[in-house]
């Protein structure tokens, strides 16, 4: 059986420094370079037209440098829980690589795809390469929490083994021996879309500033390297009006996207720096940027919570204002602050600001002026008067000019402050202040006293109720730069001493839970000692306690009446503690992660009316959850439905009650369908001329897949298997009832499968006459043909029921035509390439 690989970009859009790509090369025989475009990303609110054009450049250069390696990009769209378990049988692949994604939803994600992979055999690789350090590792040297200052991480990380020095790039050398299955209609299946198949307008769309890709940003990096001066003294560069736009050496998007390695840049400077400094050690200081990235991630990495205040354990809670119209005004640059208005043009055209432009907004928007929650707006660090920093920054206002055309002809005195001009320079300016442009919209020495005033308060408030101590100091001016950056790196965490001890008590690894889900040990309230003893109470020994709850710490803070609530229910499912026990160990994330308990007996208690056997329904405890979400009302209206849609199809009351059971039994996901959808399938079905008895015998074969297929979808299969196998209406219907996978598998894939049989020489005749085949992977149909050929059966001008069944019954067949023939099972003279 061959080695089929598939390497799954997320970020680490490149090929130089890619580890986890090189590895998923070694030993394979095919390779496929696959980005996942989910829908929900792609219709998110949150992702602006200048980041998703920089992503479509980076896919497209990275499939113009695969293409010189006669490799492609596969972009498919779909979420990944959906895709991967359809390519890893189509493409039959046996190893997925991926660079190890540290944000908490990446994290996610990523476990439910291994645990799809696993399930279907496919072996996966997983490699650092986003960050420098294993953030993992920084996190268990801390003693299982992330350090929260800046200080302590560099301490932290000057304990650690040296950096590996990045992996070859990818080239044609490394590549040779693994090929791309690519078809002629490669682009129009997997190609990069554009900004307008995505939906956006892009008429007006300026030239893009930053332009996405591993080329460019190799490009710019060696722009970067050739300020030999700056390396070697490294001084921290002095902000200009320059400063204030795009650099060509710029580097922050493509290390974002991982178009270009964080390793690579390091290990460049490090090199720079010893030959223009004789080979001494460069400081820290030198990586400065880098390592403020590594610091963030590893802060973030086991803190779901890390972009939000309200359940954050390292945001200090501040009740901020709600203002709609002045974070409106703020947003399209209308405070009638100049400085401002001109960071927040920019950041709409461009997509980019400098970072000291983004603090100072920042700042605007939250304590320094608006006092509106970061949530809303951005980050903050330090307080800038939006009129001085400006101007000391960019005295002849330059950028001011720039992206604010309006305020072009104020003279440099007046260009940050226009309202204080006398109205005769204002109208030579041909710009009056409230009519051209808006006064300001705050007074920007009234709120700043006031808001610091505020912040004092909490601060106060932090120090009395929590003994931590003034956090940070608080600037004593509009004008002053103060920090805020959370605990220092002494304090124990509210919540876990307590929590810590009674799980060590039980031979609790609370390091695991930290690094799986910290938070519940900042909890106010656990239960750690009580749930323990209710899964003693079963019979779970204490290794098995241990397990349950290092792999889903929430149980710790589940109330001990909810969980012994949810106990009796499962147990009313269960033939006995034994068998509840078991489940509980394999599943804990569905007993203890219950939202709403009383909506879950009242479905329980439904379903058992309905018949389900109660080895049914634990199964749907375990293994599909989710439709319990449902108010119980919801599923026996969907069930209410599926029995009328049965019955007006003619079936019998007892024939529609035994194919109820087995469809919810083989497929409990339907319940998640809406009651129009199924309606409106049916009616589709019967539109294109099947009887109730055709589409009893659809519903009999698909079970309730078919339910779950979009209207569209169907209609998109269907009208391509009339054209392609160029049939009547009513030669198609008999197609679909001799193979329902027509309506099941979607365009691309049986377009993939058609012309994978038309290649091997068959002809749509013999498709028509036999589309079971269509079932068929196009590297298993290969593989049958050749196994075949091998013994001189030409399949091509014969029949193709010889390819169909499992694999045991092909086998089978396969014997009895050798037995025939009186032949070997191989062919010495045709070898096998291609396996099943």
């Amino acid at each position: 059986m061959g080695v089929n690989a598939v390497h799954w970009f997320r970020k680490g859009l490149r090929l130089h420094d890619n580890p986890a790509l090189k590895e998923c090369i070694r030993g394979a025989d095919t390779i496929r370079c696959v980005y996942i475009l989910d829908p929900w990303f792609a219709g998110s609110s949150n992702v602006g037209i200048n980041r998703w054009r920089f992503l479509l450049q980076c896919l497209e250069d990275l499939d113009s440098n695969l293409r010189k390696l006669n490799s492609r990009l596969f972009v498919i769209r779909g979420q990944p829980a959906d895709v991967f378990p359809r390519l890893f049988k189509e493409w039959n692949i046996t190893k997925l690589s991926i660079e190890y994604d540290s944000e908490p939803f990446g994290k996610e994600r990523d476990a439910a795809i291994k645990k799809l992979a696993t399930e279907a055999g496919v072996e996966v690789i997983v490699q650092i390469s986003h960050t420098l350090y294993d953030l993992d590792k920084i996190i268990e040297l801390n003693g299982g929490q992330p350090p929260l200052t800046y200080k302590r991480f560099q301490t932290l990380i000057s304990k650690m083994e040296p950096l590996e020095i990045p992996v070859e790039t990818i080239t044609s050398e490394v590549i040779e021996k693994c090929t791309t299955p690519l078809s002629d209609d490669h682009d129009e299946k997997y190609g990069v879309p554009s900004l307008e198949e995505l939906g956006f307008d892009t008429d007006g769309l300026p030239s893009a500033v930053w332009p996405g890709g591993e080329t460019e940003a190799l490009t710019r990096l060696e722009r970067h390297l050739e300020r030999k001066a700056w390396v070697a003294n490294f001084e921290r560069p002095r902000m200009n009006a320059n400063s204030l736009l795009a650099s060509p050496t710029g580097l922050s998007p493509y290390l974002r996207f991982g178009c270009l390695s964080c390793r690579l840049f390091y290990f460049k400077l490090t090199d720079l720096y010893k030959k223009v400094k004789k080979n001494s050690s460069p400081p820290l200081s030198l990586y400065g940027q880098l390592l403020w990235r590594e610091f963030f991630y590893t802060a973030a990495t086991n803190n779901p919570r890390f972009d939000k205040m309200e359940g954050n354990p390292i945001c200090v809670q501040i009740p901020w204002d709600k203002n709609p119209e002045a974070l409106a005004k703020w947003a399209e640059g209308r405070t009638g602050f100049p400085w401002i208005d001109a960071i927040m043009t920019q950041l709409r055209q461009e997509g980019w600001i400098h970072h000291l432009a983004r603090h100072a907004v920042a700042c605007f928007v939250t304590r320094g002026d608006l006092w509106i929650s970061w949530e809303e707006g951005m980050k903050f660090f330090h307080c800038y008067c939006p009129v001085g920093f400006g101007r000391r920054t960019d005295p002849n206002g330059d950028y001011i000019r720039r992206y604010l055309p309006v305020l072009r002809g104020f003279p440099a005195k007046y260009i940050y402050d226009p309202w204080n001009a006398p109205e005769s320079i204002q109208k030579v300016a041909k710009c009056l202040i409230g009519i051209n442009y808006p006064k300001p919209m705050v007074n920007h020495a009234e709120a700043s006293r006031l808001n610091i005033e505020r912040m004092k308060q909490i601060y106060q408030q932090l120090s009395r109720y929590r003994g931590l101590g003034l956090l940070a100091s608080v600037p004593s001016n509009p004008n002053g730069n103060g920090g805020l950056m959370g605990y220092s790196p002494g304090e124990n965490i509210p919540g876990c001493s307590s929590s810590g001890s009674t799980l060590n008590t039980f031979c609790i690894t609370g390091r695991k839970i930290r690094r799986l889900k910290g938070w519940v040990l900042l909890e106010d309230e656990t239960y750690v000692e009580e749930i323990a003893n209710i899964l003693q109470q079963l019979g779970a020994n204490e290794t098995a306690v241990a397990s349950i709850l290092e792999r889903c710490p929430e149980a710790i803070v589940c109330s001990p009446t909810a969980v012994n609530s949810q106990r009796e229910l499962w147990q009313s499912v269960c033939k006995n503690e034994e068998e509840l026990v078991k489940l509980i160990e394999q599943f804990p994330e569905s007993f203890f992660t219950v939202k709403d308990q009383e909506n879950r007996k009242l479905n329980v208690q439904f379903f058992q009316e309905l018949g389900l056997k109660n080895v049914v329904i634990s199964r749907f405890l375990t293994t599909a959850p989710s439709i319990f979400h449902n108010p119980v009302e919801k599923n026996k209206q969907v069930i209410r439905i599926l029995q009328e849609s049965y019955l007006n199809l003619g079936s019998s009351e007892t024939n529609m009650k035994v194919w109820l059971l087995k469809l919810l039994s083989q497929n409990p996901f339907i319940l998640l369908n809406s009651s129009a959808a199924i309606k409106e399938t049916l009616e589709f079905l019967q539109e294109q001329g099947f009887t109730d008895s055709e589409i009893l015998q659809l519903l009999s074969q698909l079970k309730g897949f078919l339910f779950q297929l979009g209207l569209r979808s169907i209609q998109n299969s269907i009208s391509f298997s009339k054209n392609a196998f160029k049939c009547t209406d009513h030669d198609l219907k008999q197609l679909v009832l001799k193979c329902p996978a027509l309506l099941y598998y979607s365009v691309p894939i049986l377009e993939e499968r058609i012309q994978g049989l038309l290649k091997e020489g068959i002809s749509i005749a013999q498709i028509r006459e036999t589309p079971m085949v269509l079932e068929l992977t196009p590297q298993i149909v290969q593989y049958r043909i050749r196994k075949l050929n091998s013994l001189g059966y030409r399949v091509k001008d014969g029949h193709l029921a010889s390819l169909n069944g499992t694999k045991k019954e092909f086998e089978a067949n396969f014997g009895k035509i050798q037995a025939k023939k009186g032949r070997p099972l191989f062919n010495p003279v045709a070898p096998l390439h291609v396996d099943e």
